[in-house]
């Protein structure tokens, strides 16, 4: 990962690491210089919970506009899932 985090600082681009299939509990929580780690838990997943995901974000104000934005998608009903 540390070429890409050197290029992604040189050139201020977001550092964002898919961890879809490394999610061990407490054990890892992404790459400790990405900006943001997703796991994702699908149905094919080593580690499922039949759908689902985790951001972890290091910029607090980053996880603020996130939240923003994510708050403006419509609410699906119960018997959508």
């Amino acid at each position: 990962m540390q070429p890409y985090v050197d290029f992604c600082k040189k050139y201020h681009i977001l550092l964002v690491e898919d961890c879809a299939q490394a999610f061990a509990g407490t054990q890892y929580y992404g790459y400790p210089q990405a900006d943001v780690s997703l796991f994702s838990f699908g149905a094919i997943k080593s580690c499922t919970a039949l759908g689902g995901a985790v951001a972890l974000i290091k910029d607090k104000q980053l996880a603020d506009k996130m939240e923003l934005i994510e708050q403006k998608y419509p609410q699906k009903s119960e018997f959508w899932y």
